[in-house]
């Protein structure tokens, strides 16, 4: 009897043993298979239009009307989608009318309006390129408030005359709790 116990109790263990063999081999593969899998590669367009989207930013906290509508395509459908809008502001003169507007509300001599970047992932086919990315911000209101607002934004370019410029942006506030 004692025997049929240790027999039992061997072949429980074997097997026990080959279980965990078998997990640890197929787990083991699973790493080998993600390991050899690439991960995407910066498109080679991710430069470029990193240094659109700084230019927008820069010229944003400048208050720089000009530099800032010189980020978007001069085409009559470009748009965006903005906080407080119910309606995509559509083409280029009603875009840079809405950032006038904007501007208008801050201090032009402010010191201290700056935006940051962050989250940033960008796909791009040569011609057509879209970003979406958070914004963390600060700007002093024309009556020496300062505001702090958070966006998440996605803009889209298109590869004109050698530049990646907007076509369209859409910017959203993350719920306030």
């Amino acid at each position: 009897m004692n025997a049929q116990i240790s027999s039992r109790h061997l072949r429980n263990r074997k097997n026990s043993l080959k279980q965990i063999m078998n997990i640890r081999i197929f787990f083991q593969t699973l790493l080998l298979i993600l390991l050899s899998v690439p991960l995407p590669a910066e498109s080679k367009d991710d430069p470029e239009i990193r240094s659109a989207m700084k230019a927008f930013t820069t010229a944003i906290d400048a208050l720089d009307l000009d530099r800032t509508m010189a980020c978007y395509a001069n085409k009559p459908d470009i748009s965006v989608f903005s906080p407080g809008l119910t309606e995509p502001v559509v083409g280029w003169t009603a875009v840079r009318k809405d950032w006038s507007d904007f501007f208008a509300f801050l201090k032009s001599n402010h010191s201290g309006s700056k935006s940051e970047l962050s989250d940033i992932a960008i796909e791009s086919d040569g011609k057509l390129a879209f970003a979406y990315f958070t914004t963390t911000g600060e700007f002093v209101l024309k009556d020496g408030a300062r505001v702090k607002p958070l966006f998440r934004s996605t803009l889209i370019f298109e590869k004109i005359d050698g530049h990646w410029l907007i076509i369209h942006e859409h910017v959203s506030e993350p719920n306030k709790k």
